[in-house]
């Protein structure tokens, strides 16, 4: 643990797990993952269904986290392991597709037209299927890295708003 004065007033409170990506392709920081949970026999054990990550390909995925750095592509390509946020991390940048204000919510959205994104909450694209959310920290003014927490759930991913 960092012991300097101000290391817990300064760092992110972020709960990380490596995960496999099975992907051969460069992973940029806080970008999103869903866990494989279609792996397998539906009826059988599958460890890779909360171990292995996948890049979102349709609504109504299992939200499994960002990427906590940046990773180049992988050479052969046989897949790496990879550190990831999970929900409930506090102070994690997330990769936004446009400009955010501090307070806002972000919803990450798949949608077939756009691929995979995190939106404002605002946005149009929220009837597509919300996969996470998160709290956004810090205002940006364009796409890029936003400081943020992660919600443990989203609505309209199959679970119900209290």
């Amino acid at each position: 643990m960092d012991r300097s004065v101000n290391a817990p007033a300064v760092s992110p409170d972020l709960i990380t797990k490596a995960v496999y990506y099975a992907g051969s392709d460069e992973v940029k920081e806080g970008e999103p993952f869903v866990y494989d949970t279609g792996h397998g026999t539906a009826g059988n054990y599958d460890g890779y269904r909360h171990n292995k990550v996948v890049r979102p390909t349709a609504s109504g995925q299992t939200f499994a986290g960002v990427a906590t750095r940046n990773y180049p592509a992988a050479d052969p390509g046989n897949g790496r392991l990879i550190e990831i946020a999970l929900p409930g991390s506090r102070g994690v940048r997330i990769r936004m597709n446009a400009a955010i204000d501090q307070g806002d919510r972000a919803l990450f959205c798949y949608k077939a037209d756009v691929g995979s994104k995190l939106w404002k909450e605002t946005a149009t694209a929220v009837s597509s299927g919300v996969i996470g959310m998160a709290v956004i920290r810090q205002t940006i003014g364009g796409a890029g890295l936003a400081q943020a927490d992660l919600l443990e759930a989203a609505y309209g991913a199959g679970q119900s708003e209290s």
